[in-house]
């Protein structure tokens, strides 16, 4: 796999409130609809998740932005 993805996860403060978290990566997928996923911390645990909790992670692109110079 080797993938990056986002879990969809409950937030600390709130757990009424969801929220992404990561990226981190995808190791395994261990059936059509499960995903092992590392997550680094204190120890290297992996966890495995349903494909309806992970997103697909993508590198932001740099963008330079152009203003008009004005003397």
């Amino acid at each position: 796999m080797g993938d990056e993805g986002l879990v969809l996860q409950p937030d600390p403060r709130n757990h009424l409130k969801l929220e992404w978290v990561g990226p981190f990566e995808v190791t395994k997928q261990i059936s059509e609809v499960d995903c092992e996923v590392a997550m680094p911390g204190k120890k290297d645990v992996k966890k495995v998740y349903h494909i309806n909790l992970l997103k697909k992670w993508h590198q932001p692109v740099e963008t330079e932005v152009a203003t008009a110079f004005r003397p």
